[in-house]
């Protein structure tokens, strides 16, 4: 058997197949004057490929009615295909084709292009994208986890078709794929799929994905993202996480879910319930190959913005200087515990759990044990890690929502040590 990593999570319960083909390298590899560049390279390889024009090899594909989709985040990328059993060979002879004989078309490119930049300008209308995307660049900066895996206006504009075959020469690699697979596929077909794609790609080292973990800033900074007539705001406060290696790791895990992770949370009682100010109100963190991004969310009416980031604030320091309830932690630990089983239902969600194990370098048997870890975290551990990782005096604050009715009544609440920039909603920076 080729020697490409593999993930098998084998089902006969229904007669699909889900495989995944990651390469390991992800946007962290990806120079910051050209973001972007291997979504739009990926996407490329379906435009056309063995002579098919695009037409062409989406009716092949169509014909078998496979879906076919890539993905690209900071810590890989992913060509992923879903198939009917007894259509896995001519998809696998349709994979092998777009993996090693792509076309690479000027015109295809050009589409895409424009394409991904109308991404961008819809994306203008999504108030919460807005708010989110500007806490993360403000909370990573020039880390590449604070830069777009989907690229912005200017650096889609500048890729080339010379930008995109460097790319996929550089990172379609066979040692930097890691293969899963999932539903009804026995050993002898995954090597089958395996010898006729992955494994007749070339054999090199593809680029580093190695980077420097991110850091908070100190200080309360803040990034009104202007947008005129606005009735209601997006809001998200948030720092630099944890992630897995880190001892207090999973213990802030239970104390966010305490805090802001389910219905009957103490931020979602204390913003939605006592006072009506936002339907939800969140508190959740990334899971990266780095720590990655600890934020909350609410989304209260222009009117009660500055009254519920003062009351996030507090809670957020109470928080972090008293942890958890012992009741909210028992609560959270069952939560988090009952709810491993809601991600491990389908072969397909069990293949999504291994093969993050494997690419955030996590043990293999991470979520195996999860329940029963996640019940061993005592109150002690949550405070423990909420006096350790939380930081309210370094916290980034990002809103969408009409600047001038927002800013002064904000340097009121903030004082001013607080950094306080606005920024326009249709900003080359928040694409």
């Amino acid at each position: 058997m080729s020697e490409i990593h593999t993930i098998h999570e084998h089902s006969t319960d229904l007669p699909l197949v889900d495989l995944r083909h990651v390469v390991r390298t992800g946007a962290v590899t990806e120079p910051a004057e050209l973001t972007g560049v291997g979504r739009i390279a990926l996407r490329l390889l379906r435009r056309g490929a063995a002579g098919m024009a695009r037409r062409e090899l989406d009716e092949a594909f169509d014909r078998i009615a496979a879906v076919v989709s890539v993905q690209a985040t900071p810590d890989f990328y992913a060509i992923h295909v879903r198939v009917l059993r007894r259509f896995l060979e001519r998809a696998t002879d349709l994979v092998a084709k777009v993996m090693l004989e792509p076309e690479l078309s000027q015109d295809e490119l050009d589409r895409l292009r424009r394409e991904s930049v109308a991404e961008v300008v819809t994306s203008r209308d999504d108030d919460r994208h807005l708010a989110s995307r500007a806490l993360r660049m403000l909370v990573f900066g020039d880390h590449p986890y604070g830069l777009t895996t989907r690229g912005t206006v200017e650096t889609i504009e500048r890729m080339t078709l010379d930008d995109a075959a460097r790319f996929l020469d550089q990172h379609l690699v066979a040692d930097a794929f890691l293969v899963g697979a999932a539903g009804d596929i026995d050993d002898v077909a995954l090597r089958d799929c395996l010898d006729r794609t992955v494994a007749r790609l070339p054999r090199r080292s593809p680029p580093a994905a190695d980077c420097e973990p991110p850091v908070s800033v100190p200080g309360i900074r803040v990034v009104l993202v202007d947008k005129p007539e606005r009735t209601q705001t997006q809001i998200f406060l948030g720092h630099v996480g944890t992630a897995y290696g880190d001892p207090h790791d999973l213990p802030l895990r239970v104390a966010l879910t305490a805090f802001g992770g389910t219905f009957t949370s103490r931020l979602m009682r204390e913003v939605r319930v006592e006072r009506g100010w936002s339907y939800g109100a969140y508190a959740s963190m990334g899971r990266g190959r780095l720590p990655d991004l600890l934020n909350m969310w609410v989304f209260p009416a222009m009117k009660d913005a500055v009254p519920c980031i003062e009351l996030v604030l507090r809670l957020y320091e109470e928080l972090q200087a008293e942890g958890p309830t012992p009741d909210d932690v028992a609560f959270a630990r069952d939560f988090l515990a009952r709810s491993m089983a809601l991600q491990k239902d389908t072969a397909s969600a069990r293949l999504t759990l291994r093969l993050k194990q494997e690419l955030l370098g996590m043990p293999d048997d991470y979520y195996d044990t999860f329940a029963e870890r996640v019940r061993a975290v005592t109150p002690e551990q949550a405070r423990d890690a909420t006096a350790a990782r939380l930081d309210h005096r370094s916290l980034a604050i990002a809103i969408t929502c009409t600047a001038s009715e927002l800013a002064g009544p904000l340097r009121k609440l903030l004082g001013d040590d607080a950094v306080i920039e606005t920024i326009p909603y249709d900003s080359p920076k928040l694409a």
